[in-house]
């Protein structure tokens, strides 16, 4: 975690206590503790260990909601219907206990899970061997996802809505012009590259326009948010965690940070679409990760490296994309 993080708060052990008194998971405050966990970069998190063995973990919002793009700000609160979803296709998935947007327990929004038994998927102690099994198992779990659809593209709300439109390409556009003022209103990004990245987009309003059919994409499946365990002697996916970020899209938006590696494209059944718009449409995707991963670690992280880092990334991504600018 970094604990600099312009939106990172720790709880005070009060309102520690008072979402366990809430959730009515101990009799005392003697039967349980609780532990800061590392690992996570947004929300802040605890794992809580009750006298009976039972285990739970909390995940708190952050602070200053003013610096979060639109669609944090509301993310927490359609968790519990992002894992319902998946939950009802038999994907392994954490039992929530409770989500409290109400800020009457305490100032900040969270989500009180049951803890499942499993280490993130780079975890040294999962073999080589058994990580390629594990990987085939999770393209399997992401088709599966992906057969989830709507009639909308955009972000789940927690009535089980859609925050968006039927058009892809009007989704992309307003999450462009959401993030090109944001970088603008923070000067992170010189003005040229700015025009270039606006005219990308519109360039592929076509591309964009060529995918129908929204379908439930988790948006931050990474190693972390996936956990595995030995079940009987075999390595096997416990849980898909921190469904948060989810949203109905184009289902090759999921493979931004996974690429098309031989064991997981296997599990999902076939190959990456490879026409030329495709590959554009991919290639913009990868954009929108570099830009949103600038702003976050300038504004939201007050990381420079990776800010540093990100901002080099849009240059090069530009520079692929150069044919699609018009």
């Amino acid at each position: 975690m970094n604990q600099t993080s312009n939106i990172y708060k720790e709880l005070l052990h009060e309102e520690v206590e008072a979402v366990v008194r809430s959730a009515h998971l101990a009799a005392s405050e003697d039967s349980w503790t609780y532990s800061l966990l590392s690992g996570g970069l947004f929300n802040t998190t605890y794992l809580l260990k009750m006298k009976d063995d039972k285990q739970y973990v909390l995940r708190v919002a952050p602070i200053k909601p003013e610096l979060l793009m639109d669609f944090e700000k509301t993310m927490m609160a359609a968790e519990p219907y992002i894992y319902s979803l998946l939950e009802s296709k038999q994907i392994p998935v954490p039992r929530v206990i409770k989500m409290d947007d109400s800020k009457s327990v305490i100032p900040r929004s969270y989500i009180l899970m049951e803890r499942v038994e499993g280490v993130p998927l780079n975890h040294d102690s999962i073999p080589e061997g058994a990580r390629e099994k594990l990987l085939v198992q999770l393209g399997g779990y992401i088709k599966i996802m992906h057969s989830i659809q709507h009639a909308k593209f955009g972000w789940p709300t927690s009535d089980g809505d859609v925050r968006g439109d039927e058009c892809w390409s009007k989704v992309m556009h307003a999450l462009v012009k959401e993030m090109t003022a944001r970088l603008r209103n923070h000067q992170l990004v010189g003005e040229q590259e700015l025009k270039q990245i606006e005219r990308v987009y519109d360039s592929l309003r076509d591309a964009y326009d060529e995918v129908r059919q929204p379908s439930l994409v988790h948006n931050d499946l990474w190693d972390p948010n996936v956990l595995a365990a030995q079940v009987n002697g075999e390595w096997k996916i416990t849980a898909i965690i921190d469904v948060d970020r989810a949203m109905f899209a184009d289902p090759e938006y999921e493979y931004v940070l996974w690429g098309q590696g031989e064991a997981i494209m296997q599990g999902y059944g076939h190959s990456l679409e490879g026409t030329p718009q495709a590959v554009l449409r991919r290639k913009s995707y990868h954009l929108m990760l570099c830009i949103m991963n600038t702003y976050v670690f300038a504004v939201e992280y007050d990381d420079q490296a990776a800010f540093e880092q990100s901002k080099q990334e849009i240059t090069a991504c530009l520079q692929t994309l150069k044919g699609a600018i018009t």
